[in-house]
């Protein structure tokens, strides 16, 4: 199973996103952004899941895939 870390177009979409997390009980771990992908104040979520694309949604920005302690852009939303 892969790692992910999903960026949020705002707060209330992290909170959202994290809702639909626990009705589906995943789990899953809020940090702040890593500075690697952004410099400022925020939510990320964390979590390993086998099909992310089932997870998308307009409130998710950006989705990495955190490997060997790197990020690599997965996917993003330019909405």
């Amino acid at each position: 199973m892969s790692e992910y870390q999903f960026l949020f177009h705002n707060t209330r979409g992290a909170v959202r996103f994290e809702d639909t997390l626990k009705t589906k009980n995943i789990s899953y771990k809020i940090m702040p952004p890593p500075v690697q992908l952004e410099n400022c104040c925020g939510i990320s979520i964390r979590l390993e899941y086998d099909v992310v694309e089932e997870l998308l949604c307009p409130d998710v920005r950006e989705v990495y895939l955190f490997k060997d302690g790197k990020y690599e852009l997965y996917c993003e939303n330019k909405q």
